[in-house]
């Protein structure tokens, strides 16, 4: 908490110094100082927020590796946990992470909040969602997300959480900008054959945060993150793209997933 307190004060320091270059430290300090005052309400209702995501959503985001044993590769990801039975936890992911040259691991591996390794099973996956879905057992206590199926207005802050390259809890914030096509400029990438609308936000990714859960200000789940826009190879995005819930559902629909249950 108090190192979002500095981060905000920090921020005001720089936007101050860079707009009254002229001012004294005190005017400085005058100014951030009744600016906190003015803002304090705001700020703190930020600082409670973030403070709540860990308790709440990192019990329901993992790590996931995908292990192609004869090729000697290995794909790293993140997944959403979205439903669960008296056995197994569901886990929502993308289908580029489980799968290698059209081909699916010999071997998969998700990591819990805990940092604890748990063998899972592939249930099914799609090229045309760039979805898949994995199954492990359950072994301790994790969090499931509910899904939001509504549309989100333009400007709507949105909050991201994954494992991006095995980066540990990663959170970022940011904006809904818009539902669009997205056309991925490798055209060897499978994600290219995502051919609806994506959920498009201003929250920032790195690279290798395929899979990661994007979330509302109520913590529901509202897409999954399968690709970023990268300008000149930055290793954050200027934009993320996220398939969104309608079509998570239309997803587990068209494979018979009825609420852990696959028929």
């Amino acid at each position: 908490m108090k190192k979002v307190f500095m981060y905000f004060i920090t921020l005001i320091l720089v936007l101050t110094l860079m707009g009254c270059q002229s001012k004294s430290y005190d005017d400085l300090y005058e100014d951030y100082d009744g600016h906190l005052v003015e803002q304090q309400s705001l700020y703190q209702t930020k600082i409670d927020f973030i403070d709540t995501l860990p308790e709440v959503t990192i019990k329901a985001v993992v790590s996931i590796e995908s292990n192609f044993i004869l090729e000697g590769v290995q794909n790293l990801g993140s997944g959403a946990v979205i439903d669960q039975d008296e056995n197994y936890y569901y886990i929502l992911t993308n289908n580029h992470v489980v799968t290698y040259e059209d081909k699916y691991a010999n071997q998969y591996v998700v990591y819990n909040y805990l940092n604890e390794e748990l063998t899972a099973n592939l249930l099914f996956a799609s090229e045309d969602y760039d979805l898949a879905l994995l199954s492990i057992s359950k072994v301790n206590d994790l969090n499931v997300f509910t899904m939001d199926l509504e549309d989100i207005s333009n400007g709507d802050e949105l909050i991201i959480m994954g494992y991006p390259n095995s980066q540990n809890h990663a959170i970022t914030m940011g904006y809904f900008s818009e539902y669009a096509p997205v056309v991925v400029d490798d055209e060897t990438s499978l994600v290219n054959k995502v051919k609806f609308d994506v959920l498009i936000s201003s929250v920032p990714v790195k690279s290798g945060s395929s899979g990661s859960a994007i979330f509302n200000e109520d913590l529901k789940l509202v897409g999954l993150i399968y690709a970023g826009r990268f300008a000149n190879d930055d290793e954050i995005s200027t934009y993320s793209y996220a398939i969104p819930s309608l079509e998570i559902v239309s997803f587990l629909t068209e494979n018979n997933y009825q609420g852990g249950i696959v028929s």
